[in-house]
């Protein structure tokens, strides 16, 4: 199995220790990306926005297979918390705002992508499956830490979350047809796509909690934690779709010279038309990802 990363971890931390209380203030953010299958160069080229020559997309193709994901993670939040050293417990707090992405593809949906559909003339390939779901949310969280020793902390929280953007796609069918001489296409797809609406801000409510436990010992820090336990669920103008069609081109059909921008526009209209996922609204209601 293959892993490329990007991490990025600030945590300044403040620890006062008085008479009869201590205080703890943390600031952290960390960053993600990975994919199980996907090298490293690719990788590393592909988030930096560097040239994707042909060598390289090649050999990225050549290691992967049927199923791969992909995932990018990045959270912001900052703690506090206040222990009274007699009574070995206080109060805990945590503001947080979270980016998750995850995606499954196949290596053919790769190589139309990164490489284009040469290859595959003449055939009909089946390009699922293709998964992504996005979600964008933060929480304000409360809570009670407990600190057995000076080297042992455990807390609990839970609190309100708040979601900005959430967006899925599932298919259940996609394949394509290019011609022999690659002069036409049909796409056969099948699919469900749900997504909160693009205002306000803040589209969805729900409610989040989380355990945790972490401290030193034999010289070793160590941290063990269970975060995102709840639910979001999205306004009444959350649109859900099902579509299952059919789109075939076969390059534009001009009957003057001067009627070419006409024809690519319509054109254009009706791939726009076929592609519009736009259905049913309401509420939509998921499970935060742990």
């Amino acid at each position: 199995m293959r892993k490329a990363f990007l991490l990025i971890l600030l945590i300044p931390t403040l620890l006062s220790a008085q008479n009869q209380q201590k205080q703890l203030f943390n600031i952290e953010s960390f960053s993600m990306l990975e994919s199980n299958n996907l090298n490293n160069d690719f990788f590393l080229n592909f988030y930096t926005g560097q040239f994707l020559d042909s060598a390289l997309k090649h050999n990225a193709l050549s290691q992967l297979n049927d199923m791969n994901s992909l995932g990018y993670y990045t959270i912001n939040s900052a703690r506090f918390a206040y222990i009274n050293n007699e009574k070995k417990f206080g109060p805990y707090f945590n503001i947080s705002y979270q980016k998750m992405l995850g995606m499954e593809f196949s290596s053919r949906f790769f190589e139309l992508v990164f490489i284009g559909n040469e290859s595959f003339s003449g055939q009909n390939i089946d390009l699922t499956p293709l998964q992504l779901r996005y979600l964008e949310f933060g929480s304000i969280q409360s809570g009670v830490l407990f600190s057995p020793s000076e080297n042992i902390s455990v807390y609990a929280y839970a609190g309100p979350a708040f979601g900005m953007i959430f967006q899925e796609l599932e298919t259940q069918n996609l394949e394509m047809y290019t011609s022999d001489i690659t002069d036409s296409i049909s796409l056969n797809y099948q699919l469900n796509y749900s997504r909160s609406p693009s205002y306000p801000a803040i589209n969805g409510f729900g409610f989040s909690a989380g355990i945790g436990a972490e401290g030193k010992s034999y010289g070793f820090n160590w941290s063990v934690q269970i975060d995102n336990l709840g639910m979001l669920r999205y306004n009444e103008r959350s649109v859900f779709t099902a579509k299952d069609s059919l789109i075939e081109f076969n390059g534009f059909e001009l009957d003057e010279l001067n009627d070419i921008s006409s024809s690519i526009e319509n054109e254009l209209d009706r791939f726009e038309n076929a592609f519009v996922l736009d259905g049913d609204t309401g509420n939509i209601q998921n499970m935060l990802p742990l």
